[in-house]
């Protein structure tokens, strides 16, 4: 399973969710995200 998911899939979870996903947290995901992305565009090249 996905972690990020359960907030779609488990609502009565969103309140641990939203403790969770701090700023920080966030820019992390973001980051690691933005390196997916640029890893898949060199692949399909």
């Amino acid at each position: 399973m996905i972690p990020h998911y359960i907030g779609t899939k488990y609502p009565e979870d969103i309140t641990k969710l939203y403790k969770k996903y701090t700023k920080p947290y966030i820019q992390v995901l973001l980051k690691k995200t933005i390196e997916v992305v640029k890893w898949l565009e060199k692949l399909v090249k």
